[in-house]
This record gives C-alpha cells, structure tokens and sequence, in this order.
C-alpha cells in the first residue's frame, strides 16, 4: 500500500510547506474498532501489535510511517489501552519469535524513514553484534530542554530505534517533558501532532531501566498437569515458569527446586510403597494358609487399613525436620487432616488426585462380606475363586497407584510443596519494576519472572536471568548536548556510547564511544554535518535517474560557473546512490523533516543567526539548498557564499546574507510572529500567577552547581509590557529564588537574563532601529550570606572586564536598601554607574542595564565569568 506524504508544497517558499494529518487506511483503523474489551489486556496488546505489524509490512518503499504510527498508537491510548507506546510494540516485535531478524529491521526502517545498513549507523553510534548490545539505549536530552537538545535527541532516538542499538528497546528521554515554545510546536507538533510526545517519548526527569528492558523470553511454560520430573534447566539460559490453562502465572520452576521437592516426593513414596508391599505380602500368605477364618481377614484388613504413617520403619528413621516436612506434606498439600497420623482407611477416604483410592477401599471392605469365600466361616478351598477376588482387589489398588504416582508427580503438587511445606513463594516482579527492585529480589535465584498484573491475575511476560544483571553496561545511553554525569542523571549501571555536543564534554567510559564535539552555537549543526554524508549515501528517490542525468548535461554546459559545478557534484552523488543495493532506502520527507526541525532549533539557539561561528553559517546554508532541492525534487542553490569574504567577520557577513534570503526570512519571520504572540501571553498569564515555571524554564545551574541562571528571550514588541509590569515580574522571581535557594543551598547568585532579539524585517534589511529601551541582567542572592555576597563580587568583576561589557555605558540599579551591602559589592566595578531605583526593589537584588542583544549567550556572556 501506498500513503499519500505528509508534507504538501505549492508555493514558493520554503515556510510555504504545509503538513498534512496522515494516518493508517480505514481498514487498519477498523481492525483496531474490532478489539473486543473484554479480552485481557495482555490479549489486546497481542491483537494490536499484529495489527500495527500487518499495517507497517504492507506499507510500499520507501516510506517514513512515523506521522501513522503516532496517529495509530494516539488512537489506541483514547479508546483502548491508556498506555499504550511505541516501545510497547518495540518490546513485542523484538521478542516475537516468529519475525525474522531481516523483517524486524525492514519495520524498523519504514517507521522510521531510514532502511540502510547497520555499518552506515556507526557515523552515531559503534555498532555491536546481537550478543554485544545492551538491553536498552536511551536518546538524551539535558535537564530543562530546550528545543536545540529535543531536535538532536529525537534525531538520535530515529538512528537508534531504527538500528535497534538497544537490543530490547530504545528510548527518547525528554527530562520534565518538551520545551513550552513555539519552536516545539513548529518542529514537532504540527508534522507529527500534539501526541508525539506523549507516544514516543520518556519525559520523567530521571530515566532508568524496567523490567521490560532486561527481560527474556528464553520460557518454557508448563502447565499444572504436567510431570514435574524431565523438564530440562539449561544453565542460566532457559527458564521454567508454571501456567494455568488460563495462560496465568502460578509460579516459578528453578533448577534449585527440583531436588529438595523430589527428596519430600520420595519420601513420601518410600513409605508408600512399604505400605503396599507390606498389603501384598501379608495378603498372599494370609491367602496360602491352610485354613483362613472369616475373622482373620477382618482382622487383616483392620490391622493393614489403621497404619498410620507416623508408624511405618521409614518414617521413624528420618530426623525431626524431615517427619515435620512429610507431615506438611500429607496434611498441607494432600489434605489428609491428620497429617501423619492419619490412617490408610482415612487416606484412601480423602482419594488425593481423584486416584480412586475410595474404591480400592470399598473392595477390600467388601471381602469382609463376601459369602462367595467363606462356608461356614472359613475361606473355601476354590483357589480360582479365591484369587479372582484377589486379582480383582489388586488391580484396583494398582491402577489407584498409578494415578496417584502421576498426581505426585505433577507440577501441582510440586508447586504445593514448594509455597506449603517449604515456604518459598515465586519470585516475580511487575513489568514497570525499577532496576533496584529487579536486583534486590533476584537475590541468589537464578532468574525472575516479569508479569504484568490485570485485575488479581498475574501474566507472565518473560524472565530476567541473574547472569544478565551482571552484564555491563546493562544500558547504552546516547548524549546529545550537556554530555556531563551532572545534567543528564545517566545510572550508574549505563555507559555513554554517543555524544554530540557543543560544550565542555566530561565522559569517563569503560569502551570507545562514539563523541562529536565542536565549538559551535548549536548542537544540531554538529548532527547536520553527520546526517548529510549519511543521506547521501542513500538518498535516491527524490530525483528520478533520467531527469539526474539530463541535471547534469545541462550543468556541464555553465560548469564554470561554481554553483553549476557544486550542483554536478551533488548529482553525481545522486547518481552514485542509484547503484547502492535496492532494499535499502532514505524517504525524502523523512530527510526534509530532519532539515527542518534542525533548522528551526539552530535559529533559536543562535538567536536568528545572531551569535554564529563560521560552522553555523555553512550548515544553515547547506540547509536552505538541501530544503528547497528535496521540496522541488531537482537540485538547486538558493544561496552562496562565493561573494562573502573569507575573513574574521566571515561568519557575521555569511549570517547577514542568509537573513537577507527570502526563504530563510519567510520561515523566521513566521516564528518571530507566533513567537510574539505567545511570548505576550506567556506574559500575561505569568503576571496572573499562571505559567510562571514556563516563563523562567529556562534556567540552568551553572558554576559548578552555585549559580542559576534563567534567560527569557523577547522581541521588541514585547517590551511595552515587560517594562510596564517589571516590578510585579521582579517579586515573582525573588519568590523563585527563595524556594529554589530553600530547597537547595548550594544555588547561592541567582541571575535573570531579559534579552531581546532583532525584528525579522531588522535582520532581512540589515538594519538597525534605534530602541528605547535596554536590556536587563537582574541579579539575587540570599540576605546575610556572605558566601553568595564573595561570589557575586567575583562574577561582577569578571563581567566587567568582558569584551561586550568592558565598553558599554552600562547603569546598575540598586533600591536604596540595598546600598549596605550590595552598593559595596559593585563599587570596585560599577562605581561610577550605580542609579537607584524608585521602585522598591528587594535588598539583595540589582538590576544591570545593556544594550540590546549585547549580552544574549548564557555560555559566551555569563558562564564564562562564574
């Protein structure tokens, strides 16, 4: 089957792409209508998965089926599994025996848009045989995301799911949930739909592994009836696990348990079979005697039907423990009252396992009135008589010991001795269980069996072996930007295998990881220069082979000219993907998705090109030109450096020159607009007591864990408001403080960032409209502490002497109670510029005041000087 694509184009521009809902066909959707609520729910997630499967496997090549496995599994949470996820149908198909390793990575591709070979991952990740990899692979973002860490770690959690990195399943860990902006909507929720999140993603602010991540389904289920003798433990790779018909857990079946139940088994049998060995030989020579009274056979029967198991030479010789086990035994599990001082005719009346013990001893009772045997009180002579009656009492008792013998030895009665007489219950754990709660009931059992609870009845899922848990690294995490132990809470049982970042990096691993760090303003530049050899690898349909080939006579004709010359290099890599093997494939809208959200995330990150390095700039430029190619299927340039001058200003001068690109300018001019909006009401509903934690989410601790530092970024149209109600935002935010300070004292200088950013139409005219108003840098720290006090002096003396700061008219603003102590902390640097305020301003707050878009970096401008 054939889907239509989600991306329509039919204006000029890129910002003119439109994305359209797209979901599986009708009859997919009303496979799922059909799923029955009254099936269990573990049957419900049998019945869906197949139905996703089925769904996905028909889908044509090449395809990116994400925007429909969201819509799918959205619509599965609304109507019939509240839980439902992504990595609900990753855990089945990777434990599904009947889908071959090939077909597995074919599903993965499709959903994913990317179906290439596994060594073309190893540009993100080093890529491990099946026995090698980690249980699980977590795709990071840093605590209190941006959109900058969302977009490369969604990126990373595509490559991972789609290479399944993670042998039972991968994660996308988005810490506290998306970033509340504009960007998010832009770059997620419009081409993928408001349930992206809430489908794929982890959003708890720490991520750790689950049962479901380590559990097995190496299981052989056995049921209650069958034999508990034979079943074969492989050593720590094969698990038994005990059923009803119901397909419901009973219990756990370990190698441990085979011996110390079989010995209470056998036991128990050995006094069994003295019982009847005793019947058999007293009976035969009660039989040849010459002359038998009536009398002595009711005194026979009498004496062999009252032993008691208490009184047989077996059960005297074994120690206290072992009679406390058997009594257990027979009075627990066969459900004789008296235990062992219960009497054969009172343990034939109980018939344990419907044995027919009942009528073993209705036909010895009977010899006691049979008159057939006996005349004139004394058993006749007529042996064929005789033993008829007595081949007709043995048979039954021997066919009764049969049925028996197969009841004791069944799984049933195994069970019942180990949870009643030897007290061990089944070791289980519930599918969400934490790693800690994994080990600390394993304990020295050689596995644990995963189940997952509906109502009061267990499901087993599969078993976690001991021998796993000691496997390192259990899981693999992926690292995309903060890569530091800090910000990123990875478990101690992870290891670090990727990084891509574009700060300090601070990793310890145990083996080679795969790291990408460059000085560059946002992380997604670095995961651009990965993606675009990587895709060109294997792009091949979005240009037919013909029209590649009559691409590049036309561009031989004006080969002098190096656009032409760049365009025929980028076709002969086109043409060069045509020869690469058939099965694999790039979907196109996948790739343009990819470029678009990077694009969304490195204009925001670098404030619309504001704040660039020379690595910035070309990534965006090869953006805009691979856009535009895939959206008009043909390879275009929009836009060039060849006139740009390769110098120290290169990187501002390029940046300049793609804010002055249409297409580029379409794109962010519609953000800045949304962004406004939004921004306004952000405003007001913080002013109301609402949104406030969106409002300063964009906090990070900085200075080795002394100093929060919040930005909130803002157009010019929003400053009328932000200057009118600053007073009311300024007590909101010492509040903040004061809770955060309260909840952890080591956060001591609390810094606040108002900066603004250039209008669209400023940066596409490279103009500069002179403002009335300026920037802010508040800063807090608690009253009294002279610790906090020590710090600020130090992070105001570097500021000061910083190049954007250094020549600046720059005012401080104290509220006149805080001239005792806070005017002296500034004196050394701000002397000269220090206004007081009218408004009362709290003590131990300052507020100062600098150009517009001078200090808009949190890492540049402020992190530096802490």
């Amino acid at each position: 089957m054939k889907h239509e694509s989600f991306i329509e184009f039919s204006g000029e521009w890129i910002s003119d792409v439109q994305f359209r809902p797209v979901r599986f066909s009708s009859a997919t959707l009303k496979k799922l209508e059909k799923v029955s609520p009254k099936l269990s729910i573990q049957e419900k997630h049998e019945h869906i998965n197949g139905i996703l499967l089925e769904a996905i496997s028909e889908s044509e090549k090449p395809c990116f089926l994400m925007p429909h496995v969201v819509h799918f599994i959205a619509r599965v949470r609304d109507f019939i599994l509240p839980t439902y996820h992504l990595s609900s149908f990753e855990f089945w198909l990777s434990s599904q025996t009947g889908i071959d390793e090939a077909t597995e990575k074919e599903v993965r591709g499709k959903i994913v848009g990317k179906f290439v070979p596994d060594s073309t991952y190893e540009l993100f990740f080093p890529i491990k045989k099946e026995e090698e990899k980690s249980a699980a692979h977590f795709a990071v973002a840093h605590l209190s995301p941006d959109i900058d860490t969302t977009v490369a770690s969604w990126i990373g959690f595509l490559d991972s799911f789609g290479s399944r990195v993670g042998k039972n399943r991968n994660h996308w860990v988005v810490p506290g949930g998306p970033p509340k902006t504009v960007e998010t909507g832009l770059a997620f929720y419009d081409p993928l739909s408001e349930h992206v999140f809430a489908t794929l993603a982890t959003t708890s602010k720490s991520y750790f592994l689950t049962s479901l991540d380590l559990v097995s389904t190496q299981v052989v289920k056995k049921g209650l009836n069958e034999p508990s003798y034979g079943i074969h433990h492989g050593e720590e790779s094969e698990a038994v696990i005990v059923v009803d018909k119901g397909g419901r857990f009973i219990s756990d079946w370990k190698l441990r348990d085979v011996d110390v139940v079989r010995t209470i088994i056998n036991r128990f049998f050995a006094i069994f079979s003295e019982f009847e060995n005793a019947f058999h030989r007293d009976f035969m020579i009660l039989f040849s005697e010459e002359k038998v009274e009536r009398k002595d056979l009711h005194e026979f029967i009498d004496q062999k039907l009252n032993m008691t198991f208490a009184g047989s030479n077996l059960f005297r010789e074994l120690s206290p423990r072992q009679q406390e086990e058997m009594n257990e035994f027979i009075q627990e599990v066969l459900a004789a009252p008296k235990g062992t001082r219960s009497t054969l005719s009172e343990f034939f009346e109980v018939d344990p396992g419907h044995s027919s013990f009942d009528r073993v001893l209705e036909a010895v009772r009977a010899l006691r009135s049979a008159d057939h045997l006996f005349r004139s009180g004394t058993l006749v002579s007529d042996r064929t008589t005789i033993f008829k009656a007595l081949s007709s009492v043995i048979f039954l008792q021997t066919e009764a010991f049969r049925k028996f013998r197969a009841y004791i030895d069944s799984l049933d009665i195994a069970i019942r001795i180990k949870k009643r007489v030897l007290r061990s219950e089944p070791v289980f754990v519930s599918h969400l269980a934490d790693f800690d709660e994994i080990h600390s009931k394993m304990g020295e059992s050689q596995f644990v069996t995963v189940v997952y609870k509906e109502q009061e009845h267990l499901y087993p899922l599969g078993v976690i072996f001991r021998s796993h848990l000691k496997q390192k690294p259990l899981a693999a995490v992926s690292l995309r930007d903060f890569s530091n132990f800090t910000e990123t809470n990875i478990p101690p049982y992870a290891e670090v295998i990727s990084v891509i970042d574009h700060h300090k990096t601070e990793i310890k691993t145990e083996a080679p990881a795969m790291i990408h760090v460059q000085d560059v303003q946002s992380v997604n530049v670095l995961v651009a220069q990965l993606l675009f050899p990587f895709n060109d690898k294997i792009q091949k349909h979005h240009m037919v082979l013909e029209h590649i080939d009559h691409e590049l006579a036309t561009a031989a004709e004006t080969y002098e000219v190096p656009t032409y010359l760049r365009i025929m290099e980028r076709l002969v890599i086109r043409k060069q993907a045509y020869y690469t093997d058939e099965r694999y494939f790039i979907s196109p809208e996948r790739e343009f998705l990819e470029y678009y959200q990077i694009l969304i995330a490195i204009l925001d990150d670098t404030d619309l090109l504001t704040k660039v390095t020379s690595r910035d700039v070309e990534c965006v430029r090869e953006l805009i030109n691979r856009m535009k190619s895939l959206l008009l299927s043909k390879e275009v340039e929009v836009v060039h450096f060849d006139d740009v001058e390769q110098n120290e200003d290169f990187a501002k001068e390029a940046a300049k020159k793609l804010l002055c690109t249409y297409d580029l300018y379409s794109l962010y001019k519609h953000i800045q607009e949304k962004k406004e909006e939004v921004l306004h009401e952000l405003i007001e509903n913080t002013l109301r007591g609402n949104d406030v934690d969106t409002f300063f989410q964009d906090t990070k601790i900085l200075g080795g864990g002394y100093a929060a530092v919040a930005q909130f970024k803002h157009f010019p149209g929003n400053v009328p408001k932000l200057i009118e109600q600053q007073q009311k935002l300024h007590s909101i935010w010492i509040e903040r403080c004061k809770q955060e300070h309260k909840i952890d004292p080591e956060i001591r200088l609390f810094l606040f960032m108002r900066s603004s950013l250039p209008s669209a139409e400023e940066l596409y005219q490279n103009s500069h409209t002179s403002l009335n108003y300026r920037d802010e840098l508040w800063i807090w720290i608690p009253e009294g502490d002279a610790l906090a006090l020590n710090e600020m002096k130090g992070f105001i003396r570097s500021l000061d002497r910083s190049p954007k700061v250094a020549g600046q008219k720059i005012t401080v603003a104290l509220s006149e109670e805080a001239v005792e102590m806070m005017e002296k902390a500034f004196h050394d640097s701000f002397a000269k510029r220090i206004v007081y305020m009218k408004e009362p301003l709290n003590p131990t707050m300052a507020i100062i005041h600098v150009k517009p878009g001078s200090l808009n970096s949190r890492k540049t401008d402020i992190a530096t000087n802490l």
